[in-house]
């Protein structure tokens, strides 16, 4: 399905993000130690790579169904109380991205409005990146749970 792709893709490439923050951290010590010259933009840009890497985690994780459950309760129950348990969560992941998805329009609208930037001596749209990225990370991270109970429903009827 496209939009399990979408979330793969955007999951393996917020991977990625994170070695391209382990090279430039090496290229700001390098800048900032070996020739006394450290950069205004690596800061910011690490920021920007790694927040995007840690929201777009959160739809893949949803995807795989590799999320955090309460092991001790969830293996001393019966099959049935499984599925239960699966279906709650699944309904919630909804509800919950759903939530995101609104609580992230209501900071990422005025952001984009204003053309925020950081103020600092970069002076980057970060803010406005990264909080557009909340709301992206949310609708995409909403419509997997959606699709996850669904195929759940599909398969235990």
């Amino acid at each position: 399905m496209l939009m399990d792709r979408i979330t793969r893709l955007f999951g393996t490439l917020s991977g990625w993000g994170y070695v391209i923050v382990f090279g430039l951290t090496v290229y700001e010590v390098v800048c900032r130690f070996a020739f006394n010259a450290p950069t205004t933009w690596v800061l910011e840009t690490c920021i920007l790579v790694g927040g995007l890497g840690y929201l777009f985690a959160g739809p893949l994780a949803q995807q795989e169904r590799a999320h955090i459950r309460i092991e001790t309760l969830y293996v001393h129950v019966g099959e049935r109380m499984r599925r239960a348990l699966d279906l709650l969560a699944d309904v919630l992941a909804v509800l919950y991205g759903g939530a995101l998805v609104y609580a992230a329009l209501l900071i990422a609208l005025p952001a984009i409005r204003r053309g925020e930037h950081t103020g600092s001596a970069f002076n980057s749209p970060e803010p406005v990146i990264l909080k557009s990225a909340i709301a992206v990370a949310a609708l995409l991270f909403a419509l997997q749970a959606l699709r996850n109970l669904f195929a759940r429903r599909r398969n235990h009827r």
